[in-house]
């Protein structure tokens, strides 16, 4: 299967979303539901990074990213998604994710951020969560 669903860190803060080969759309359902899964066991905040050496699956994903995006935000620990790969920050991707966003009306945590490799994409991660925890020390 073209979508490896993985805990990146031993502190199971961060799932790595592996995706290679020809990836379909069914394949990446069923890597969004393993996705879910480490979200409900978890009881911190957990962000996700899709990993793409291929990019999105063929078709429309208009549908498919509006399910996923319901999905996440349901879980109030989620943190952020973030892209990273040669394909993730493609200009077509990108404008796909936002119009998914402005649609429904979801927040920058799941519109997420588009980077080029994995340190990008961990490094974002860390300077998200310091910018949270600023915010919280900021409002007690």
């Amino acid at each position: 299967m073209p979508f490896d669903v993985t805990w990146y860190d031993d502190q199971h803060s961060i799932i790595e979303v592996r995706v290679y080969g020809t990836p379909t759309w069914e394949e990446y359902h069923h890597a969004i539901d393993k996705v879910t899964e480490n979200l409900e066991t978890a009881q911190h905040r957990v962000d996700i990074i899709f990993n793409s050496a291929s990019g999105m699956p063929k078709g429309n994903p208009l549908p498919h990213l509006k399910v996923t995006f319901k999905k996440f935000a349901a879980y109030p620990h989620f943190g952020v998604t973030v892209a990273s790969g040669a394909r993730g920050p493609a200009g077509f991707t990108r404008a796909i994710v936002d119009i998914v966003s402005k649609m429904l009306g979801t927040t920058s945590q799941i519109n997420g951020k588009f980077v080029n490799t994995m340190p990008e994409a961990v490094a974002y991660i860390h300077a998200e969560r310091a910018k949270a925890d600023l915010a919280s020390v900021k409002a007690n």
